[in-house]
C-alpha cells in the first residue's frame, strides 16, 4: 500500500467510523506499507497526514497515525525494531489522549487494541534481538527499559477504560478483559503480575458481557496464574471454564489448556478423562488411580524435560502423594479383620516396597512419613501409633474425597 492510498483509506475509515478498519490500519501485521516514503521526517509526514486525510478530528489523531506511519517504516524499511517500538508507543499514546477528552468514540478502542499487540511483539522482538528467551530473567537496560514503557502504556489504556462511566454498549470497559488478556501474555513472559488484582477486580465490577474469545482466553489466564499462587481449586475452576466454551476447531488451544488442567483434575479428584487426548498424561493417570508407583516414576523422568519446559513439573510431582494414596487404600481393603479400621505400618511398607518394582526401598520409618505426610495433607484421615507399628484409620472417612481436600 503506498503512502497516498494509506492516507484515503485512514479518511474513509474515519468518517463511517468503522473500528474493524482502524484496527487494520494501526496494525503492523499488514502486509508491507509505506515503502514510497523514504526517508520523509516525521514532520513532513505529519503534514501531508493532516492536508490529505483533512477529516482528522484533531493534533493528537493526526499525530497517532504519522507515528504509525513512522513506525511501520522504521519496522519494515529499516529494520530498526527499537524506534518502531518508540514510534508505536507515540501512537498510542496520542490516541488514548483523544479517547480520554471525548465522550463515546468507543470504536477507536479497536485501534487500542491492535496497536497494544503490536507493541507487545515488537517487545517480543526487543528481548529475542538482546539475546533473551521468553521467561528469561537477564535484561539488559534496553529490555528493561522497553518493559518499562510497556508497563507505563498499559497503566494509560487501563486507566482509560476503568475510569469510564459510560454503561451498555457504549461503555469502554467493553474491552478491559481483551486488555488484560494481553497484559497476561506479558506477564507470564517478564513474570510481573503489578497489575493483575487491579485488572481482575475491573472485570468483575464491570459487569459487562464479553466476547466469547476473551472470556476463554481470560479464564486460561486466571487459572495459570492461579497455579503460580499454589490455588489449585480456583485454578481448576477457571481451566475447566476456559476447556468447556474452547471452540473444538481450536484444537491447539484445547491442547494449552489441557497441559494444565489434566493434573489440576487429578490434584482435585475429578475423572481425567481428557488424558487420552495428551499421550504424555495416560500413564501419569493410569499411575495415579491404581497406585503404581513405578509406573508414576518412570513416566515422570521420561516427561521430565517436556513437563519442565511447559511449567508443569512440579504440579505432576504432587500427584505422587495422590498415588500413593491410591495404593494406601488398596492396603485398608485387604485388611484381614475388617470390623476394625488398622491397618500396619509393616503392610504398608511392603506394598510400596512392592509398587516400587526394582527402585529404591523403603524402610518401615521412611514408611511412616509417607503416611504422616498423606495424613497432614488430608489424603488420610488417622492416626499414627509407632510403637506398635499400626496406623489407626477413621471409621467413617478414613480416605476423604478429593474434591474436599483443601488445595
Amino acid at each position: 500500500m503506498k503512502f497516498a492510498s494509506y492516507c484515503d483509506v485512514v479518511k474513509t475509515a474515519w468518517t463511517s467510523r468503522d473500528g474493524t478498519d482502524l484496527a487494520l490500519l494501526l496494525s503492523l501485521r499488514i502486509s508491507k506499507i509505506f515503502a514510497s516514503i523514504g526517508d520523509i521526517s516525521y514532520l513532513n509526514v505529519f503534514h501531508a497526514i493532516t492536508t490529505r486525510v483533512g477529516v482528522l478530528s484533531d493534533d493528537n489523531v493526526e499525530r497517532c497515525f504519522a507515528s504509525q506511519v513512522y513506525a511501520a517504516h522504521h519496522f519494515y524499511n529499516k529494520h530498526d525494531i527499537g524506534s518502531a517500538f518508540k514510534h508505536k508507543m507515540e501512537c498510542i499514546e496520542k490516541l488514548i489522549s483523544h479517547i480520554a477528552e471525548v465522550q463515546g468514540e468507543v470504536w477507536l478502542l479497536r485501534g487500542v487494541l491492535s496497536s497494544f499487540v503490536d507493541l507487545r511483539l515488537l517487545f517480543n522482538a526487543i528481548r529475542r534481538q538482546c539475546g533473551e528467551e521468553p521467561g528469561d530473567m537477564c535484561y539488559d537496560e534496553r529490555v528493561k527499559q522497553a518493559n518499562s514503557d510497556l508497563m507505563n502504556i498499559f497503566q494509560m489504556i487501563l486507566r482509560a477504560l476503568i475510569n469510564d462511566r459510560t454503561s451498555g454498549e457504549d461503555s469502554k470497559k467493553f474491552f478491559l478483559t481483551a486488555i488484560t488478556n494481553e497484559y497476561f501474555a506479558i506477564a507470564f513472559q517478564t513474570n510481573n503480575f503489578t497489575f493483575v488484582n487491579q485488572c481482575v477486580g475491573a472485570i468483575s465490577a464491570s459487569k459487562l458481557r464479553q466476547r466469547k474469545n476473551d472470556i476463554v482466553t481470560y479464564a486460561y489466564y486466571r487459572g495459570r496464574h492461579s497455579i503460580l499462587n499454589a490455588k489449585y481449586k480456583e485454578a481448576q475452576k477457571h481451566l475447566s471454564l476456559a476447556y468447556r466454551h474452547c471452540p473444538n476447531s481450536h484444537s491447539h488451544n484445547i491442547r494449552l489448556i489441557l497441559v494444565f488442567l489434566i493434573p489440576l483434575n487429578l490434584l482435585c479428584g475429578f475423572r481425567a478423562s481428557e488424558a487420552l487426548r495428551l499421550p504424555e498424561y495416560e500413564e501419569i493417570t493410569k499411575a495415579v488411580m491404581q497406585g503404581n508407583l513405578q509406573l508414576f516414576d518412570e513416566s515422570l523422568e521420561k516427561n521430565r524435560e517436556l513437563f519442565t519446559r511447559r511449567g508443569v513439573y512440579l504440579l505432576v510431582d504432587a500427584l505422587r502423594q495422590h498415588a500413593t494414596r491410591s495404593l494406601i487404600k488398596k492396603v485398608y481393603n485387604l485388611r484381614a479383620d475388617r470390623s476394625k479400621h488398622i491397618i500396619s505400618v509393616e503392610n504398608c511398607c511392603k506394598a510400596i516396597n512392592f509398587s516400587l518394582g526394582d527402585g529404591d526401598e523403603v524402610d518401615l520409618e521412611e514408611t511412616e512419613c509417607l503416611l504422616a505426610n498423606l495424613i497432614v495433607c488430608g489424603l488420610l484421615k488417622g492416626n499414627i501409633f509407632a510403637e506398635k507399628g499400626k496406623v489407626a484409620l477413621s471409621p467413617k472417612t478414613p480416605f476423604p474425597s478429593r474434591s474436599a481436600i483443601k488445595l
